[in-house]
């Protein structure tokens, strides 16, 4: 079997149409296959989906420009994810039936030997109803977790903590002056002589510079605000194990959201949700979002 990373959290993700500049999403993916490589086609496919899956859910929510006290509020939200090829699906499904088959196939075996002893001693019925509770619990569905994770402390995690990279948060662009200061003096009579002492016209004009010089120290101080602190979102620990899937293993998500000010870069308030879910399905992307969110009055539908 084989398992690619099909997306990083250093690609951009482009977001929906009028979605909130606030918000952030980031998605980190693996991709499975039966066979000992996956294709390139089934790679770029995968990320394209749970790309817009992440997109539209987080495109989705507004989020309240003063939330918890802050400056400039952003919203971080990041998927780890494994899924799985259309065709390692469909093998998984397969293997399942042949296994379902041959348990029938030998409970069957087993029961025409039993009958052709003719009931000659208990052990064998005892064998019987051992290997029907095989036949009936053998296969087993993956149980669905969720983990909420809310409030303002950074959670811990038993293992498996995973760095992860950093997002700077660009600086905006520094605005020009739209206008410029011009200094005249009123006409003077060519015939009016002007008398100045000594020294008096030098001390004008240092008078002049000092003046020009304060006020461009004053545009300056108070033109553009401060650019935004950068943002080092921390390791995020995988919820599950990637070494301990096996052939038949399912869909697995997790969803981190971190709310930030971006005017001094501390974290504000941090939830966390996983669920065995399918990372490339809105709907229950969305559903897992909501989870993690926990209702927090500061973010609304759109």
């Amino acid at each position: 079997m084989a398992r690619v990373p099909v997306h990083g959290f250093d690609e951009e993700i482009a977001p929906a149409s009028g979605a909130d500049a606030k918000v952030v999403p980031e998605l980190e993916l693996w991709l499975e296959d039966s066979g000992d490589s996956v294709s390139q086609r089934d790679q770029d496919q995968a990320a394209e989906q749970a790309r817009g899956a992440l997109a539209e859910v987080s495109g989705a929510t507004a989020i309240d420009p003063h939330a918890l006290g802050a400056r400039d509020p952003l919203l971080l939200v990041r998927e780890r994810a494994v899924t799985r090829t259309s065709g390692h699906k469909t093998d998984q499904v397969v293997a399942t039936v042949g296994i379902v088959v041959g348990i029938v196939a030998v409970v069957a075996v087993l029961v025409a030997v039993a009958s052709g002893h003719g009931g000659g001693g208990g052990g064998g019925a005892g064998h019987l109803g051992a290997l029907h509770g095989v036949a009936a619990g053998g296969v087993h569905a993956m149980p669905v977790h969720a983990i909420p994770i809310s409030g303002t402390h950074v959670p811990m995690y038993p293992h498996h903590w995973v760095q992860s990279g950093s997002v700077a948060i660009p600086a905006p662009g520094r605005r020009g002056h739209g206008w410029r200061r011009a200094y005249c003096c009123d006409l003077i009579d060519p015939g009016i002589e002007l008398a100045f002492e000594t020294g008096q016209a030098d001390e004008l004009a240092s008078e002049e510079e000092a003046r020009e010089a304060a006020i461009d120290e004053a545009e300056m101080a108070a033109g553009d605000p401060a650019p935004p602190a950068e943002i080092v979102p921390p390791a995020i620990p995988l919820a599950f194990d990637l070494d301990d899937r096996g052939f038949f293993s399912g869909d697995q998500t997790q969803l981190e959201l971190d709310l930030y000010d971006r005017a001094d870069g501390r974290l504000l308030w941090r939830g966390a949700a996983q669920k065995d879910i399918d990372p490339r399905d809105a709907g229950d992307l969305g559903e897992l979002f909501d989870l993690a969110l926990g209702g927090q009055p500061w973010a609304a539908a759109r």
